[in-house]
């Protein structure tokens, strides 16, 4: 008698079984990382103790959230470690750090557990998450460290635990600012300078912060930085002290380090405590019977910024060679004069002002003297120039109200239309000129239009509240046939028929003139000359003269 083949050794209601059962069962290994990030968001401890178990999900896998979700706003897709960190529930943290959890692991835009568990204020989930390894110094988008943050918001209790735990004091975010910069009380900042932060780094803006604490609202704090100012201001005083001596007896190379050490702990003074003691400098030593003649340091770096000048017109190597002049010998007056001219030439109009008032105050009078100060008028004004283009940046309109992106870098100007159009533009002396480019888009009768690029010639107004801009732009028309339901051409359209493109012609070319206004108002003009208070201080000198 003959028999039935086997379906293999599982018969045939087995298979039909798992055919139901696969599905399932693959449904169920593809949601083990969305419940545990799940449960890691929601602090649920016995379902992540269930997503733990030995072949169970991936703990460091990144899953979708669900829309709408509020433990973590805004974030669409986590680890569990930083959902559980973004969420507050350290029982969670500490589980997941003890199965491997990766606490330096970033989201697509590099937000940490540690940046979660900061910017929500989970103290003690922070605390756990350094101890489990995750780097101290680890910074968000703007260069805060956990640090900074503690400094900023006055935890006395979380800096310490940072600084005990290897964050450095010495770090600058973005903006250039150290912890101690953003100390709101006098404890904190008590605790950045024990643990060897420098009162006198400065930040982007040249404020070193000896200066910012000094000006705190809290009384404490101001005091202390206070206190800071007066023992540096006996060091310079000493320091200046000791080169005036030194140049006396013709110990130039002596006075010159005492000099420049004396300028840089001014440095951290602010205000006009750098071009006073370089001008004490410039009139003590040029003052003498017998001034020095320039060292062979600074005369090779004379020579250097000459040959870059001469060869390859790099202003900035340029004025870096000159700067190094100075620092060797800081009672070289011409070198206040050459940096300056260099320095307004790269728009440094600040500390080319500067350093044009020095070689003023210090100079006799007469023609160069007189040059300089014409120079310095030049200045204000092309700072004034400068500010108004750099509020070009920003949203403009046209006649009908539609509003254009406007950014400025430099000398280069961009600007794209509502509908797609790009400006790539140069603005010299108020004059625009570059080009517009469209892409190719979509016509009717499944055409497609060509992308265009053409000449733009412009004028930003003096005020710097409008543009013109003209160029050209082409119209296009379509040329079709129709086809029936089987793709072949017929005479004339028909219920089931459809069009297909045969041409794209240019039916004109037109001249367009684009008026862009800036929203919101006046640009940012340029501050009135007096309200520097370095120019304030130099302007002060020289009248002493």
């Amino acid at each position: 008698m003959s028999r039935k083949p086997r379906i293999g050794f599982l018969g045939k209601s087995n298979v039909v079984f798992l055919v139901f059962l696969l599905p399932l069962l693959l449904a169920s290994c593809a949601g083990g990382p969305e419940r545990m990030t799940g449960a890691a968001l929601q602090g649920d401890a016995a379902a992540l103790d269930e997503s733990l178990r030995p072949g169970g999900a991936d703990v460091n896998a990144s899953v979708p959230l669900e829309k709408g979700q509020t433990a973590c706003p805004g974030e669409t897709s986590l680890t569990p470690l930083q959902a559980a960190s973004c969420a507050g529930h350290a029982a969670i943290v500490k589980k997941l750090l003890e199965n491997k959890a990766d606490p330096n692991l970033a989201t697509r835009i590099g937000r940490t557990p540690l940046f979660f568990a900061t910017k929500y204020r989970r103290d003690d989930v922070v605390r756990l998450l350094v101890q489990g390894g995750a780097r101290p110094d680890t910074t968000d988008g703007l260069g805060h460290t956990v640090l900074m943050v503690a400094s900023k918001r006055g935890n006395h209790s979380l800096a310490e635990f940072m600084l005990k735990n290897g964050a450095s004091a010495q770090l600058r975010n973005k903006d250039g600012e150290t912890a101690l910069m953003l100390a709101t009380d006098e404890r904190m900042a008590k605790l950045l300078l024990d643990a060897g932060s420098d009162p006198m780094q400065k930040n982007n803006r040249g404020e070193s912060a000896m200066q910012i604490g000094a000006r705190s609202g809290d009384p404490g704090m101001a005091a202390l930085f206070r206190e800071l100012q007066g023992k540096l201001r006996g060091e310079v005083d000493r320091d200046m002290a000791a080169g005036d001596l030194a140049a006396g007896k013709g110990l130039f190379q002596e006075a010159g380090a005492r000099y420049s050490a004396a300028i840089a702990k001014a440095g951290g003074l602010g205000g006009a405590a750098v071009a006073e003691a370089r001008v004490k400098v410039l009139k003590t030593v040029n003052g003498l019977p017998d001034p020095p003649a320039l060292s062979e340091k600074a005369r090779e770096h004379l020579v250097r910024s000459s040959y870059v000048l001469k060869n390859s017109q790099n202003l900035d190597q340029a004025e870096k060679e000159v700067a190094a002049a100075l620092d060797a010998d800081p009672w070289w007056l011409d070198g206040y004069y050459n940096i300056g001219i260099l320095q307004a030439k790269l728009n440094r109009f600040d500390i080319a002002e500067e350093n044009l008032g020095i070689y003023i105050a210090a100079a006799p009078p007469g023609p160069k003297a007189q040059g300089a100060q014409d120079k310095i008028y030049e200045i204000r004004l092309a700072r004034e120039e400068a500010d108004k283009i750099r509020g070009v940046t920003g949203q403009w309109k046209d006649g009908s109200g539609a509003t254009h992106s406007v950014t400025i870098d430099g000398g280069n100007l961009r600007i794209v239309s509502p509908g797609g159009l790009k400006f790539s533009l140069t603005l010299n002396n108020n004059v625009i000129k570059g080009s517009v480019e469209g892409g190719s888009k979509s016509g009717p009768h499944g055409c497609t239009f060509p992308g265009q690029i053409h000449p733009v010639n412009g004028k930003l107004d003096p005020d710097a509240n409008g543009m013109s801009l003209e160029y050209l732009w082409s119209r296009y028309d379509t040329k079709f046939h129709y086809v029936n339901m089987f793709g072949a051409p017929v005479t004339g359209n028909c219920l089931t028929c459809e069009t297909r493109c045969d041409a794209v012609n240019i039916i004109a070319t037109n001249t367009v003139n684009l008026r862009l206004v800036r929203s919101g108002g006046s640009p940012n003009v340029g501050r009135p000359a007096g309200s520097d208070p370095t120019a304030e201080s130099l302007r002060a000198i020289r009248r002493s003269r």
